[in-house]
Parts: structure tokens; sequence; C-alpha cells
């Protein structure tokens, strides 16, 4: 997988944290071990333990990583922990960055 950058605003649709971009693209994250879901006092956001930084959900937010393609084969196997309503789209979250 090739380290990539994805920008976009942090929804939850259908029980999962999905990226929508400013071309409607929209990709389930898989968060990597050092991210945790956080309770603000204006609500739920992400936090990334290693840098410190962190994203609001309904907030714009930067993910590096990449994609990883369709839904079959290793890429499948990557969708069993996710809701069922997940977006087809996957990406392999590395960290979040800065905005």
């Amino acid at each position: 997988m090739q380290q990539a950058l994805v920008t976009g605003t942090l929804v939850v649709e259908n029980g999962c944290l999905v990226v929508r971009t400013g071309t409607d693209e929209r990709y389930a994250v898989l968060w990597p071990p050092h991210v945790d879901l956080a309770l603000e006092p204006r609500g739920r956001a992400v936090r990334d333990r290693q840098t410190g930084v962190m994203a609001k959900v309904d907030g714009p937010v930067r993910l590096s990583g990449g994609e990883a393609p369709g839904s079959s084969g290793d890429a499948g196997k990557l969708r069993d922990g996710l809701p069922a309503g997940c977006p087809e789209n996957l990406w392999l979250a590395a960290g979040i960055q800065a905005p």
C-alpha cells in the first residue's frame, strides 16, 4: 500500500465512522491501535495518541494511510469487524494529520 492522504469530513453513517470527501467519495475508516474514540465536552472525536492530534465527528479530518481496493480477498477480510451498512470503500488509516 502506498502512503496517501484523504481529507474530508468525519461523519457517522449506519454506525460506522466515515470520511466524506469534497467529491462525495465515502470511505469507512479502519483505525490503527494508537487512535481512540474520545468523548469531548462538545461531542465525539478520535484522538491519535502518537501525535496528540484530534478530529471531531462532523468536523474536518486529514488521514494518512491508503485505500484498500475492493471488498474481496484481503480487503474483504478487513470488513469483518465493520457494521454491515458501512461504505464499500475502505481507508486504512495510519494516523490523523494536523489540519
